[in-house]
């Protein structure tokens, strides 16, 4: 085991306190960026935060969940944990969707919370409230910090918990007190080098599951490869390709795992499942006669509510987490390990025993289908006067941000639109989403995580105009911290998914859905930030090249279709209106 290890050396009367302590270990495991926002319990916390610039920049946010959302979005795309504090009460308790989003979508965040001191513990003290306990079921791990000696040791944990097996939140409860306590005399501060990304200490599969594995892959005719975001997360993106090369499986990805396959490959399908999926993947998929799932939790969005496949489809699947194997469907072959360093055992097995697969007939299938697929979604792209489709809106993006462009991608209208017009022509995590929870607001602020852990990277945030709202604040953020990114606001007008809900289940019965007019533009311009309006589609190129080549942040306001009114591609939606 790798270890990285800094000795803290105090000069005569210096004294070493559980503030600095952390600070310091945090410093250890390279973090750069911490976000948050500062509160009564955190004051010696954020003077040590103080002298640690540069080496740490605290990025003060304007609403704690919206910290956690940065430091999530931060970790999925620089593959280093994220971090984030906030102070105690209040602070805490806004701060938990962001930390449970993180969690059960595997990525690893360090959240931190100050508490009052423990001798007011449980006497009524303001702010005060049971940390661990709120905090548990949406943590890996979580604790209270009960002595300053131990932070170091704590540190360590937390880092080790949160990038090991499969990733996730970790929650440290650090009373005041504890964090002003002086501590020994000499206190080694170090790191475990393994544990400063992700995934760390990669985990391999008992040789007789791969074994099976091979087996089944080896006899099966129309094999499918479904990558999940764990795929993703183990940056298992070549192993995807070659195995799917040599045995000629198309490869679907979910939401979380597009990306995985640049989606210009001949065998690449593009996303799966209910939100996004295009009919034709489905179709594949349900008739093929074995389905490989890596890094995939089978859940009811990529499965369409487990209807997806076929009575007589067999199943291999590849997880970090043996509780995924076998959760949802009968599994012939599970194997548990990490995806990038399974597949890669699968690949050079297959090689020993078997020839590279040729399988002409398939590949013409799938072009034949995706063409046919883009040439009818082309035909309907013309947009009425005064409002631009969305899909029409995701191609021109798509046409005009070089590769390696990074979206980040509130759920709602941007989500079906992104997962089905907009390819991924290089793998890598280019798109990223929360879909755990299914959270509004996550874009505005995980652009701005995005932007810190790839400042190289064209960064766009695409929100529904909900979402935008209800993360508002944030604007002033993105004002102060000064990153040059792009926020698209989907301005339909309404909470579009819930009233397409409305429009189908409750024969068009609209209910409490509607927006007054708001101009974005002017908000916009009242954080200092660049406000345009586009109306007409052939003006979108312009607007998305100009937001690319500033130095100010942009906002562009599009007024789009809702999705009431054409129905986008969502498996369950569009089966629903041709029965009807």
């Amino acid at each position: 085991m790798l270890l990285c290890f800094e000795v803290v050396k105090r000069s005569l009367g210096e004294r070493l306190r559980g503030c600095r302590a952390l600070v310091k270990s945090l410093q250890a495991y390279d973090v750069k960026y911490v976000f948050g926002l500062p509160g009564d319990t955190s004051v010696t916390l954020y003077d040590e935060f103080r002298k640690a610039e540069p080496d740490i920049h605290h990025i003060m946010t304007r609403d704690e969940r919206n910290a956690a959302f940065m430091a999530d979005a931060y970790a999925r795309v620089a593959y280093r944990p994220g971090v984030c504090d906030a102070p105690s009460g209040g602070g805490a308790l806004y701060m938990v969707p962001g930390v449970s989003e993180a969690n059960n979508s595997s990525i690893p965040l360090i959240a931190l919370t100050t508490e009052v001191s423990i001798p007011y513990m449980e006497r009524g003290t303001l702010t005060e409230l049971d940390q661990v306990a709120l905090f548990k079921p949406v943590t890996k791990w979580n604790t209270l910090v009960k002595k300053a000696s131990l932070i170091p040791q704590i540190v360590r944990k937390a880092f080790r918990e949160a990038t090991t097996g499969r990733p996730g939140a970790v929650h440290l409860s650090l009373p005041s007190d504890v964090l002003g306590e002086e501590i020994g005399e000499d206190v080694e501060i170090y790191s475990e080098e393994a544990c400063k990304e992700v995934p760390s200490y990669r985990v391999y599969p008992d040789k007789e599951s791969v074994r099976r594995a091979v087996s089944l892959l080896l006899s099966a005719e129309k094999p499918v490869i479904i990558a999940g975001g764990g795929a993703l997360l183990s940056k298992a993106w070549d192993e995807v390709t070659e195995l799917a090369e040599l045995i000629v499986a198309p490869v679907a990805t979910t939401l979380t795992g597009k990306g995985v396959i640049p989606e210009n490959h001949p065998l690449s399908l593009g996303v799966v499942g209910d939100n996004g999926g295009k009919e034709y993947v489905n179709e594949i998929v349900r008739e093929s006669d074995l389905v490989m799932f890596v890094g995939c939790k089978t859940g009811s969005v990529a499965t369409i509510k487990w209807t997806l496949l076929g009575d007589s489809t067999k199943l291999i699947h590849v997880d970090v987490d043996p509780r995924e194997i076998g959760k949802n469907y009968r599994t012939e072959v599970g194997v548990v390990g990490d995806a990038k360093c399974a597949l890669r055992l699968i690949i050079d097995t297959i090689k020993e025993k078997a020839k590279k697969v040729d399988r002409p007939e398939r590949l013409e299938e799938i072009k034949r289908k995706a063409e046919e697929w883009w040439d009818e979604a082309e035909s309907r792209m013309d947009s009425p006067p005064g409002r631009i489709k969305p899909q029409r809106l995701v191609r021109e993006l798509r046409k005009t941000l070089p590769k390696g462009s990074t979206l980040v991608i509130d759920a709602g209208t941007p989500t079906p639109y992104t997962a089905a017009y907009y390819p991924i022509l290089e793998p890598g995590r280019r798109i990223v989403i929360a879909r755990a929870h299914g959270e509004i607001g996550y874009a505005l602020p995980g652009s701005i995580g995005a932007k810190l852990a790839d400042p190289g990277r064209p960064t766009f945030a695409l929100c529904g105009d909900g979402s935008f709202v209800i993360a508002l604040g944030e604007l002033e953020t993105v004002s102060r911290v000064r990153a040059p990114l792009t926020l698209i606001v989907f301005n339909n007008g309404c909470y579009s998914w819930i009233k397409t809900l409305q429009h189908i289940y409750c024969d068009k019965r609209y209910y409490e859905v509607d927006f007054t007019d708001v101009d974005y533009c002017k908000i916009a311009e009242g954080f200092n930030l660049v406000g345009k309006r586009v109306e007409e589609p052939e003006k979108l190129e312009k607007a998305f090249k100009e937001a690319l080549n500033s130095d100010v942040p942009t906002v562009i306001e599009v007024p789009v279709v809702p999705m009431h009114v054409e129905i986008p591609p969502v498996a369950t939606w569009v089966d629903l209106t041709k029965k009807k």
